[in-house]
Formats: structure tokens, C-alpha cells, sequence
């Protein structure tokens, strides 16, 4: 065979074949002339793996441009070696297509797709309607590649079965099914004659992002919107204990160590050596600790072992229980614990040479245990190798401050943030892999002042509007997803996550496609309003925070019922539509929003406020109070002046209010930025500490014996270093003015920058008992506004100096 002389993944968003007007019938304007296929032998609601081949010959080197896709994901191969993989994780109205551009050699090839099939077990955050492939090539191939016109011919791989991750671990779990599989590998299979292979039956033509009669399992193709994910291999992983393989019921013992075989591991897994013996008839646990949290491909190269049985399990942490992920107290812990994770199978079987054995989806963690027996046959390990993967997010900012805390907190905010953007943004990578609202805005919020890319923001924000499917006129919580699950208050976040992207990046247009769905959210909340102005809680699950209020609810959050919480969720929500009205200059609808929000202000202070409290109640009886009532009230600026001065008194110092958990408190830390409590707002980051001192290398979904280590909603702090104790924040939407407003507290020397669409801005502040200075960088083109205490100043592009005054940040 010859190997293709150059691949390229392209970024597109034109289709590759053109819309016929002329067309015979109104169903064919949109169709192209590649049609999905399907195997044969496949089997609908049985999970499965297929192989597709096409084998096809140049009489000269060619440029090739192909597009691909599957349902539910594909690798794509050529000549034995892989080339792409997909497909980028989208919905039935939303399915996307990658584009591949391959110089083709003359003579013959094989052009090879490993499909596979999950309707037992599936991710949750994965759509799918039946298995599936389309390669559909550019003119003058298209008849001689494209699937549904060209001679392709399939095989489901019977020596691939599914494991229900849930079982393995004894707790739900999203990730989907793992694999256990016996054979080649998988590129290997492309090129196997010894099984027959089978023909294929066509499905739908491919379509223009619009299909005539679609049905809610039509794929709908849309050009892929993301860049292709990284795959970079990564080291440093360090082999902990080599024993016997024991009872999964035994704890590990660092003291049942085989330490020569430990550092032959070790050697392998650093690359030094190959050829890992392990001897017939011979168990081995192997356990490895990664020093990072990874989400990644692996690799298991192995030669002979046949009948070998070889298990790679991953695990965020160890356990204390040996048949439930349960956290201990401290992460870098061995001795006494137990490992309980997700687990591939790899069985040598008939294989000849060495043979690559590769999971289908990443694991994500911390941990990895390898677990080895052999039969009658030694078995050979060549090397394990690590491909982390995700979304090529590039950190382009900095923040450095005379707090060695911050300093410690600020890298792993980031890293958290990495492994929780694939082609999605991931309320956390090892246990569901949703993307949350909730979650997403807090997300795209440090995406925006960390990079300059916001394609992420901008797919998750459109993707949400094709969600709109279930019993109830609200966004999904969570999209992509396989269910849809209602959670209201998270759709008025969609509308200030709208109003985010308008601030912090600012593309009109697309901003205005995404308007109706924002008043048609805010328009069923009004649609709630009682005779005495207050919004009604409507149908589903009104999440706030699990760690304030029980089962996540605040009091009244029942269908039917008044929650503070909620009330003044539907101000900031009128308040972001308003602002958005009058960016696109829609004058009406922007008075509309102020009116309806000025309202409802005065109906929440009137029936909410305690005056024995001094607070603001979350619910009628004013029997609850918290951080979140004040902190929401606050974020309106629609307070009058008396009550919002006590508001800002009951925030900071009434410490009987029910406080926030760490997702929550990103709404917290806004309103003490706002008021300039910079002293409490640096107290609050200093509780991240505990999960330094722990040993996490990302922060958890909540403490530290919760159940995730990695969820990217607890990352926020960074945001707030570079917005909110640094102070640079959108003056104007598209970010075409900045206002710096410093929030020190008890710092005296900050330092940071962060992206701007042009440019970067970077701001340093020395303050000593007698002066401060400030120095500021703004790109070309950008000017705007330094705030401290009492002083205003106009800021120029290019560098100034600051002399601060009297006056505390």
C-alpha cells in the first residue's frame, strides 16, 4: 500500500455541495449525492462496532477533499494509518461533519472508517438516532469515493463486547460503555481478509443544514464548528506499586511492592526500555500515579500473551470502600485504600507481532491501575503512552500578586477549566460529561479572559437553543444530552450568559439570531406573574445551590411557589435583555425589559425585606436568608438607597445567613466585587487552599469528599483575580471600552493581563504605606476608564502611569 504525502483537517463552514433550486422536488434542494450507509449485519439497539472500507486506486497523485461523519463517532483511516476523528458532538439538528483534505499518491489504497454504536450504556451527553456513516468526497471523486455511490463494504467486529461502567464502580455514571475487546488492532482490522466481509444499504442523502420532513432522528449536518482536538503525548507518570493481582477486597500495600519489576515498568513507561516480560500463568496489579489530572487516549502495545486478560482502569482518586468511589480525606494516600474505576479489557487472541490496544472514548483521572494475567503464553509490553486530549484552549493570560495562595490557586483554576472543555465545555470529564448551563456560563466567563478563541462560548450558547424539545418551554439544563432535563433558573442564565458574550467579545449578528430565544425564556417566567407583581416558581427542577438549600431548591422553589432567589434571577435576566436591546438598537424592547424589571424590583423589596433582620428573606414567610438573596438583590443595582446599604451590611457581616457552595459562590464573589469588599472577597478565595493542602491537581465539584474532583464551576476564582481583584472588566458590549476597578483588600502588589479581541491588557499595581502606582497597557485601539476610590481617569491605548491617591480599592 501507499501512504498518503499530507493530511490536513480543514475549518470550514461552507457545504460542500450546493444547494439545486431546479431540483425535481422540493425534498432534494438541500440533498447531496453521498447518502449515509449502514452494515448489513448491523443490529439497531444493540451497541456495536463496524468497520467500512473502500479500496480504490489513483493513476496519480490527487488532492483529495473528503467529509465525514457517524453516527454515533468515527476514526477515519487511510492506508493503515489514522486521519481524523469525529464526529464533533453535537444534537439531531446540529450533527456535524468533519472536512479532510489528503494528497492521495498514485497507486492503490485503503480508505477505512472504525464506526461503533452505543444504545446500551451510552454517554449521556451523546446523541444518536441509528448506526450510520457518510463520506461524501468533493468533485471529480464523488462517485468514486462516496459512500451510497461507491463500492464500500462493511463488518461489525464480533470480538468487540461492552462493559456498563456503573458496574464497575457501583455508582452512575455518564462516561458511557467501556470496551473489551479481542483481535488486532485497529487499523489492522481495515486490512483483514480472513472474515468475510459484508455490503451496506443506503440511508438519507447527506443535507445542507436543513432536510425537507426531518424527523427528530434526522441528522441535520452542519459543518464541524471546533477546531480538532489536541492529542499530545504526555509523561511523568510514575509507577506506585507492582504486586500480585489480589482480591479487588484486599487495600493496596505499598510494603507488597515487587520493586525490580516496579522499576521495569517504570523504564517502560518512561520510554528506556521495551519488552516488558510477564511470565505465564502470572498475575500482576499494577498501579500508576499520573501527578496531573488527565483526560487522554492510551495506547497498550502488546506482543503474544495469548490468552492473556489485561484490564487499564482509570480513577480520579483512590477509595476508601472497595466496591464504591468513596474520597478519602487526602489525595496523595496509597497505604490502606482501594482503587475503584472505570475499566477497557484487552484479550490477546490469535494476534501475530506486536498489536496496539486503544479504548474507543478517553478515560479521565488521576489514577491508573493495570491489571495483568496470563495464560500459558508470557506476554510482552512494549509501552503505555498517554494522548491527553481536549479542546486546543491556550492559557494567553497571567496574574502574579504578593499572595502565594492566589499564586498556587491560579494554575490549577486553568487546568480545571482544560479538562473540562472538549468538544463541549463538561460539568466534570470522569462522571457525566454534560454540559450544564450553570456550569457553562462560569466556563465561558474564564474562557473570555484567558483566550482569545471563543468558538467554545459560541457553539455552547447556540447548541442550548436546539434543546428546546421537552415538556416544558425552557431550554434543557444540560445539551447535548440523550435526555432532556429542566432546570428554569438555568435558562436565565443562558440569557446572562448571552449577555456575557455580547460584553466580552460582541458579534452582533450572532447575538441577534440567539435574541428570541432570550425573550421567549423571559416571556414564560412573566407569563408566572401573581396579582402582586411576584414570578411563581415554574415546573421542574429550580437548582440554586445543593449546599445551601436541600436537594438544591431554595424554599418556595416548588412549582406554584415564590422564591426570592428566582425573583431576582428574572430581574438580572431583564436587565441583560435590556442591555442587549439597546446594543442592537431595538429602543422598544429595551424600554419594555426596564419597565417589567423596575416592577418586579419594587414587588421583591416590598414583600422580601425584613426589617428585623435587616436582610432580604429568600421566601413569603421570611423564615430563610442567605448569601444568594443578597447577593442576587445587589447584582440588580435596583435596590433603593436605604435598603441596599443594608444589604451590603447583611452580605459582609451576618454570618446566619446559609452560604454558598463553591459554584454559587461566583455569584457571591460578583456582589462583594461590586461593593468593594475586597477583604471578604480574599478570604473567600483563601478556601481553596483546603484543596491544595488535600493534594488536588483540579478543584472538586464541592468539598472534599464529594463525589467529583474536577469540575470547572470551581474554577471561578481565576476569573475573579483577573476581573474582579485586578478590576478589568467591558466598559461597553464588543469590549470596545474597558473600566478597571481594582479590588484589592489586603494585597499590595498585583500583576496580570488578560486577552482582548485586540490586543492584550496588562495592568501592575504596587501599593507601600505611603504611595501606589498603577502602570496600564492597553492594545491599539482600545481606550477607557481606571477607577480607584474616589478618583475616574481616561485611559489611552499604549502604556500609562497611574499615581493612586487616597482612597482604598
Amino acid at each position: 500500500m501507499n501512504n498518503s504525502s499530507a493530511i490536513k483537517r480543514l475549518d470550514t463552514s461552507v457545504h460542500p455541495f450546493p444547494s439545486l433550486p431546479s431540483a425535481p422536488g422540493y425534498h432534494q434542494r438541500e440533498a447531496w449525492p453521498a447518502t449515509w450507509i449502514a452494515s448489513n449485519d448491523c443490529v439497531r439497539g444493540v451497541n456495536h462496532v463496524t468497520a467500512y472500507r473502500l479500496r480504490f486506486s489513483c493513476e496519480k497523485t490527487v488532492p483529495l477533499r473528503v467529509f465525514v461523519t457517524a453516527d454515533q463517532r468515527y476514526w477515519l483511516y487511510l492506508d493503515g494509518r489514522r486521519i481524523g476523528l469525529g464526529s464533533e458532538r453535537g444534537c439531531m439538528r446540529q450533527w456535524f461533519y468533519e472536512t479532510y483534505e489528503i494528497s492521495v499518491s498514485e497507486g492503490p489504497h485503503t480508505l477505512g472508517a472504525i464506526t461503533w454504536y452505543l444504545p446500551e450504556n451510552p454517554s449521556w451527553a451523546q446523541a444518536s438516532a441509528q448506526p450510520g456513516f457518510l463520506l461524501a468526497a468533493e468533485a471529480p471523486f464523488t462517485d468514486q469515493i462516496s459512500t451510497g455511490l461507491a463500492p464500500w463494504e462493511s463488518r461489525v467486529l464480533k470480538t468487540v463486547a461492552f462493559l456498563d461502567p456503573t458496574q464497575q464502580i457501583g455508582q452512575n455514571i455518564g462516561c458511557g460503555a467501556r470496551v473489551r475487546y479481542e483481535g488486532a488492532s485497529w487499523a489492522d482490522v481495515l486490512e483483514c481478509d480472513q472474515i468475510p466481509w459484508s455490503g451496506v444499504h443506503q440511508l438519507l442523502p447527506g443535507n445542507n443544514a436543513f432536510w425537507q420532513g426531518a424527523s427528530p432522528q434526522t441528522w441535520v449536518l452542519h459543518p464541524a464548528r471546533l477546531p480538532a482536538m489536541r492529542l499530545e503525548k504526555r509523561g511523568g507518570a510514575a509507577v506506585v506499586l507492582v504486586s500480585p493481582a489480589p482480591d479487588a477486597a484486599e487495600p493496596l500495600k505499598l510494603g507488597n511492592t515487587i520493586r525490580a519489576e516496579a522499576k521495569q515498568w517504570q523504564a517502560m513507561l518512561e520510554g528506556r526500555a521495551s519488552g516488558l516480560h510477564v511470565p505465564p500463568h502470572t498475575s500482576r496489579r499494577v498501579l500508576i500515579d499520573l501527578r496531573d489530572y488527565f483526560c487522554a487516549y492510551y495506547a497498550l502495545t502488546t506482543e503474544g500473551g495469548e490468552g492473556s486478560e489485561i484490564s487499564v482502569a482509570w480513577a480520579e482518586r483512590l477509595s476508601t470502600k472497595p466496591d464504591a468511589p468513596i474520597a478519602p480525606s487526602e489525595r496523595r494516600t496509597v497505604d490502606g485504600l482501594f482503587f475503584v474505576g472505570t475499566a477497557d479489557q484487552f484479550c490477546p487472541r490469535n494476534t501475530v507481532g506486536r498489536v496496539s490496544y486503544e479504548p474507543l472514548w478517553w478515560q479521565a483521572g488521576r489514577w491508573v491501575q493495570i491489571t495483568v494475567t496470563t495464560a500459558a503464553a508470557p506476554l510482552i509490553i512494549h509501552g503505555f503512552n498517554l494522548l491527553e486530549t481536549g479542546y486546543p484552549l491556550v492559557d494567553e493570560s497571567r496574574f502574579q500578586s504578593n499572595d502565594e495562595i492566589l499564586n498556587a490557586i491560579a494554575p490549577v483554576c486553568y487546568r480545571t477549566l482544560q479538562a473540562c472543555a472538549h468538544e463541549t465545555y463538561m460539568d466534570c470529564p470522569y462522571w457525566e460529561q454534560l454540559q450544564y448551563v450553570g456550569d457553562t456560563r462560569i466556563q465561558a466567563l474564564l474562557t473570555y479572559v484567558t483566550s482569545h478563541d471563543a468558538r467554545l462560548p459560541e457553539k455552547a450558547l447556540e447548541i442550548f437553543r436546539h434543546s428546546m424539545t421537552g415538556a416544558s418551554p425552557f431550554p434543557a439544563s444540560n445539551y447535548p444530552s440523550r435526555k432532556i432535563q429542566i432546570i428554569p433558573p438555568f435558562a436565565l442564565w443562558w440569557i446572562c450568559m448571552l449577555h456575557d458574550y455580547a460584553l466580552w467579545r460582541g458579534n452582533r449578528r450572532f447575538v441577534k439570531e440567539l435574541m428570541p430565544m432570550g425573550w421567549w425564556i423571559l416571556d414564560h417566567f412573566l407569563l408566572l406573574q401573581r396579582d402582586d407583581g411576584l414570578v411563581e416558581s415554574p415546573a421542574g427542577w429550580n437548582y440554586v445551590d445543593a449546599v445551601a438549600f436541600k436537594g438544591g431548591e431554595p424554599p418556595g422553589a416548588f412549582r406554584g411557589g415564590v422564591s426570592g432567589v428566582i425573583n431576582w434571577q428574572v430581574i438580572l435576566a431583564l436587565n441583560a435583555l435590556r442591555d442587549l436591546s439597546q446594543w442592537l438598537g431595538d429602543t422598544h424592547r429595551a424600554a419594555l425589559a426596564e419597565h417589567r424589571a423596575a416592577a418586579l424590583t419594587v414587588a421583591c423589596e416590598q414583600i422580601f425585606w425584613d426589617p428585623q433582620r435587616q436582610a432580604l428573606a429568600d421566601d413569603l414567610a421570611h423564615q430563610s436568608f442567605s448569601e444568594h438573596t443578597q447577593a442576587l438583590a445587589l447584582l440588580t443595582e435596583r435596590l433603593s438607597v436605604p435598603v441596599q446599604a443594608l444589604v451590603q451590611q447583611a452580605l459582609v457581616g451576618d454570618t446566619r445567613l446559609l452560604r454558598a457552595g463553591s459554584y454559587f459562590s461566583h455569584y457571591i464573589c460578583l456582589a462583594l466585587r461590586q461593593i468593594g469588599a475586597g477583604n471578604e472577597l480574599h478570604t473567600r478565595f483563601h478556601v481553596w487552599r483546603r484543596f491544595l493542602d488535600a493534594g488536588f491537581h483540579t478543584f472538586p465539584e464541592g468539598g472534599i469528599e464529594g463525589r467529583s474532583d474536577c469540575h470547572a464551576w470551581s474554577a471561578h476564582p481565576l476569573f475573579h483575580m483577573l476581573s474582579s481583584i485586578l478590576g478589568i472588566r467591558p466598559a461597553t458590549c464588543g469590549f470596545e471600552t474597558v473600566l478597571i476597578t481594582p479590588v484589592l483588600g489586603p494585597l499590595r502588589n498585583v500583576s496580570g493581563t488578560m486577552p482582548h479581541p485586540k490586543g492584550d491588557i496588562s495592568v501592575k499595581i504596587a501599593i507601600s504605606e505611603h504611595h501606589g502606582m498603577a502602570e496600564v497597557t492597553l492594545p491599539a485601539g482600545l481606550s477607557g476608564s481606571f477607577r480607584w476610590g474616589t478618583q475616574t481617569l481616561d485611559l489611552h491605548e499604549g502604556n500609562q502611569t497611574i499615581t493612586l491617591g487616597d482612597g482604598a480599592s
